[in-house]
């Protein structure tokens, strides 16, 4: 059986979330050390996209909403996760170095 479209959005969501509390550690991590402002615009950037992902598989839960007959949906919601786990695959392998 072939994952639909938005159940592919909601794993690379997951992704998206496992990616974000590497970089809230990391930026924690570098915050609590330096105290730097750059450091903590960081550190609230990737709270508030980690917040953004888990309401929106909250929302998505408790909506009831069955989005495999909204294919349109399903595909718009699939493309925005992809670009934004790409964005943010970028950003670890940048934090890491």
């Amino acid at each position: 059986m072939a994952l639909e479209p938005i159940h592919l959005a909601l794993l690379i969501r997951l992704v998206n979330i496992a990616l974000l509390g590497f970089l809230i550690h990391f930026y924690f991590r570098g915050y609590r050390k330096i105290k730097s402002g750059f450091t903590g615009s960081l550190l609230l950037f990737a709270v508030i996209l980690f917040a953004q992902n888990v309401f929106a598989i909250f929302f998505r839960i408790l909506s009831g909403v069955d989005y495999t007959l909204l294919d349109e949906v399903s595909m718009h919601n699939l493309v925005l996760n992809i670009l934004q786990m790409t964005g943010l695959i970028f950003l670890v392998n940048t934090t890491r170095k």
